[in-house]
């Protein structure tokens, strides 16, 4: 061993950047981390812990030294890669001493949580917005066991690094290292201020089709599982007060609560009203209507689908030269254009049939791919299925299958079945009006809804 290391800001440099090379090389490996959490179990850091420090550094947090020192110990274990052997950062006094200290987590096995969680003695502001307080201590509990988002979509910015083992991408904050020491130090010596921390339960993320409960007697809310639960203001002071609490000497305040229940576009909004964004489209004013369940379900695809990438929050009228295939207003007047407004009876029903659309345009996309995620310009020529009165009667589509109980991922499936053919030379498209003598798309809704049910009538064996 080498004795003469030291264990210094270049080091300290050095291998961060080495388990992140490792950790890329094998994001694609699954056994990777099975075998990860093997190893390092045997140095009493449980499966859940392992990956809470993959996740951690992913984010760019400051890890403890010992908690550094056993993620690379476990990486090297796992693959004989001597780059990443901790020897070579670590002195043998820092590494006897980890060995000989380290008394796991041991610990903290009772502090496992998830939702559903109640929060007591809450105030209901409106429909979608309540005021509570809740301890230090109590917050980095639900951080430390992933009940709180970091959504980029949500923020200044939408960086993420794809950890395949993990189950998907981890979104990467901007992190400011020196102002989370700032806080937790003013957590750990009581100086930190009782400031107000925003949190949004991400409308249509729930299993159980709803994100919260309110109980107006008890002044509790409830917030149900498989709710996400993004941090839309206050990120650096959860994870300084988070590193004070596993510091374990802190001073454990309340912290005032501002929470909400919206889509994550409206959610964005807020983000931007506490950061003097002022947004003014009318687009944006249309998705805030919380009163037109119709919006409500478009504002889900848009957030939660493949294509809502290429829908325009900011635009009524998509350009040409644009990458936008689709304004939210397009969108909303296809849905209207159908019998699915009146369906859309309660909050249950505009969430099962968000959930419902965002798959069905999963399987639409994937169908079409070059179209809808390709040179808009160029398909254009080629194809007017992406012509925005033409997603008319992909609605249309929707609305039987969701009506016939046909799931969603049948899409492909059904559309097959109907022999739809979009290309501008098709003669049957100027046979049922669907394109003029100039080769142009119809403007009349009913000529697109009587094509595609039409086209409907030939589908059987579904």
């Amino acid at each position: 061993m080498n004795n003469l290391v030291i264990f210094d800001d270049e080091k300290d440099a050095l291998l961060n950047e080495t388990i992140e090379v490792s950790l890329q090389k094998n994001k694609h490996d699954k056994n990777f981390r099975d075998r990860l959490q093997n190893i390092l179990s045997h140095k009493g850091v449980s499966p859940g812990e392992t990956m809470n420090l993959i996740i951690r550094f992913g984010r760019q947090e400051a890890l403890r030294k010992e908690e550094k020192y056993l993620l690379a110990l476990g990486i090297y274990e796992v693959t004989k890669n001597e780059k990443i052997n901790p020897v070579n950062y670590f002195p043998e006094r820092i590494i006897q001493e980890i060995e000989t200290t380290w008394e796991d987590f041991s610990q903290n096995n009772d502090s496992e949580l998830n939702f559903p969680i109640t929060f007591e003695d809450v105030t209901k502001v409106d429909d979608n917005n309540f005021t509570f307080l809740l301890k230090r201590s109590e917050i980095a509990k639900m951080y430390e066991n992933h009940l709180l988002q970091y959504n980029p979509r949500t923020q200044r910015t939408s960086e993420t690094k794809n950890f395949e083992f993990l189950g998907g991408e981890i979104p990467i904050p901007e992190l400011n290292q020196n102002a989370v020491e700032e806080i937790s130090q003013k957590t750990i010596n009581g100086t930190l201020i009782s400031s107000t921390l925003i949190l949004n339960a991400r409308f249509g993320s729930s299993s159980e089709g709803i994100e919260v409960v309110y109980d107006p007697h008890e002044k509790a809310l409830t917030v149900m599982s498989g709710t996400l639960l993004d941090v839309i203001d206050g990120y650096h002071r959860i994870v300084g007060i988070s590193k004070a609490v596993r510091s374990g000497s802190f001073d454990d305040k309340f912290m005032k609560i501002d929470f909400y229940n919206v889509t994550q576009k409206v959610a964005r909004q807020l983000f931007g009203q506490h950061n003097t964004i002022t947004p003014v489209r009318l687009s944006k004013l249309k998705e805030m209507n919380e009163d037109n369940p119709v919006n409500k379900v478009v504002t889900h695809i848009r957030d939660n689908s493949v294509i809502g990438q290429r829908i325009s929050l900011d635009h009524d009228v998509i350009a040409t030269q644009s990458d936008y295939l689709y304004s939210l207003n397009d969108v909303i007047s296809a849905i209207e254009a159908t019998k699915f407004p009146k369906l859309l009876k309660d909050q249950i029903a505009v969430r099962k049939i968000g959930v419902f659309l965002v798959e069905f345009f999963d399987e639409l996309t994937e169908l079409y791919y070059e179209e809808f995620l390709g040179d808009k310009f160029e398909q254009a020529k080629k194809t007017i299925v992406i012509n925005k009165n033409i997603l008319v009667g992909f609605m249309e589509i929707a609305y039987f299958m969701y009506t016939s109980g046909i799931s969603a991922k049948m899409t492909q499936q059904i559309i097959k079945k109907m022999r739809l053919s979009f290309i501008r030379n098709n003669p049957e498209l100027k046979e049922h009006k669907i394109l003029n003598k100039k080769n142009e798309v119809t403007h009349s809704k009913n000529h697109v809804i009587k094509y595609f049910q039409y086209k409907l009538n030939e589908v059987e064996g579904v």
